[in-house]
């Protein structure tokens, strides 16, 4: 081997080195980016000049220096997998725990302006009115009360449309954004496709896709499948949302109800792909929305409408036996049958039936039966608390699931953290250890070059 050789052989230990500084930095700059990756260079060292297998070949050095093969971006596919899944999975159960704190809220239990106590007011109206039937006061107040009990049960109701209506309107615009982030997808499954076959690492596009590709995930509960010459392919429900470079755009189906009555009246929500096709989205945000619009809210306003045509027919049948102060019986106390229809069908006081039929005008015996209504294991009161408490059992229930996810994505992005975060202790080290190589390969350069200026301008020199 020349000495000559051993300028190249210090060279190539400089750009080496030099690789990598520049990987280090890159590392360290992007320690708190989202999504990022970190790399690290691969060096490998060149082999000899003779690289024959001949019987008499001969060895002609140590070698001839190193190179740098790739720059590796450091991840685990299994991971990432696994932070996609429960990341979907922390979405769904956070919809899902947001749905049931709004329920919390609109049914305003407890407190004073709750149905609970609009009930117990009622109760009390027709129980004062026991002792004053001739009272056209009391006669006011139990329409009032009743009033009272219409106008919150009506309130509790329009909040849960609302719901369902904000719901609705909320997704359409993640439907928007899964096809905006899915034809990012695309877009970046052609330009990673192309610089991988001319030979580039595409690290940071491939680090920007991962992302993409999570949120896809959250919205939608979709799988990933690694397609062909680099790209991914994401499937929601058995349906290709991106395959290669061609994205599909996601719709809110056409026939989809547009309002809570819709969905109960047999109506449902869903969402169509290419060509109209239904598509079961399985999990994440709209997964958790889909199930909040299809049974979560018309449910929960199912249970309202029974509260109010409960009320009504246990109130109307007893208030129907007895007679006003005009001795005319038979009448309803109460009109329509659902949370939102449900008012005071009494315009005057003076119809409310106080008195017993087999009694004078002025009794008002016929008062404390409807009082009576409120009390008892079976009674509307004992109904709505029943309903009340449950509602609080599944957001309570809600609440505990989405703090168990949270721990778990917590320990599964650690785990990524592990792999493919950026260690800056681990990162300085690394450039010094770099550095100093480097200053080796510029020290060994030296000391070649003075051996070669020797060896040229100073040899056959002695003596003259």
């Amino acid at each position: 081997m020349s000495t000559f050789s051993g300028l190249t052989t210090a060279l190539s230990g400089i750009v080496a080195q030099r690789y990598g500084l520049d990987t280090t930095g890159a590392n360290v700059a992007n320690a708190n980016t989202p999504g990022y990756s970190r790399q690290r260079v691969n060096l490998e060292a060149t082999n000899p000049t003779s690289t024959g297998t001949a019987l008499f070949s001969r060895w002609d050095g140590p070698g001839t220096g190193v190179q740098a093969t790739d720059v590796q971006r450091v991840s685990d596919e299994l991971v990432t997998a696994r932070v996609r899944q429960e990341r979907s999975t922390a979405e769904f159960m956070s919809v899902d725990k947001a749905a049931w704190a709004r329920l919390e809220v609109a049914l305003g239990e407890p407190g004073d302006t709750g149905l609970a106590d609009r009930l117990s007011k009622l109760w009390k109206s027709f129980q004062d009115l026991t002792n004053n039937p001739e009272s056209t006061a009391a006669r006011t107040q139990v329409v009032q009360a009743g009033a009272g009990v219409t106008d919150t049960l009506g309130q509790v109701a329009t909040g849960v449309a609302q719901a369902w209506t904000d719901s609705r309107a909320g997704l359409d615009l993640l439907v928007q954004e899964v096809n905006g982030t899915a034809a990012a997808v695309a877009d970046l499954n052609r330009t990673i496709r192309d610089a991988s076959a001319s030979g580039a690492a595409p690290n940071e596009l491939l680090d920007q896709r991962d992302l993409l590709v999570q949120r896809l995930s959250e919205l939608t509960g979709g799988t990933v499948r690694t397609g062909e010459q680099g790209t991914l392919d994401v499937f929601v429900g058995g349906t290709a949302v991106v395959r290669g470079e061609r994205a599909t755009a996601l719709g809110v189906a056409p026939t989809s109800a547009g309002t809570v009555a819709g969905v109960q009246a047999g109506g449902t929500v869903g969402l169509t792909g290419e060509g109209g096709t239904g598509i079961d989205v399985p999990g994440g945000k709209i997964g958790a929305t889909l199930v909040a619009l299809r049974s979560t809210w018309p449910g929960v306003m199912a249970s309202l409408d029974a509260t109010a045509a409960d009320l009504a027919g246990r109130v109307n049948t007893v208030h129907a036996a007895g007679k006003g102060l005009d001795g005319v019986s038979g009448r309803d106390f109460f009109t329509g049958t659902t949370a939102m229809g449900l008012a005071v069908a009494l315009t005057d006081p003076a119809h409310v039936a106080a008195a017993r039929t087999t009694a004078g005008a002025l009794d008002g015996g016929h008062a404390d039966a409807l009082a009576g209504i409120g009390r008892g294991p079976a009674s509307p009161d004992a109904g709505w608390r029943a309903f009340v408490s449950d509602v609080g059992a599944q957001s309570q229930a809600a609440t505990r699931r989405s703090g168990a996810q949270a721990v778990v994505v917590s320990d599964v992005m650690a785990a990524r953290e592990a792999v493919s975060g950026v260690d800056i202790d681990e990162e300085l080290t690394n450039m010094v250890m770099f550095q100093r190589a480097y200053e080796g390969a510029a020290r060994m350069l030296t000391a070649v070059d003075q051996a070669l200026d020797t060896l040229i301008n100073r040899t056959g020199l002695v003596g003259r």
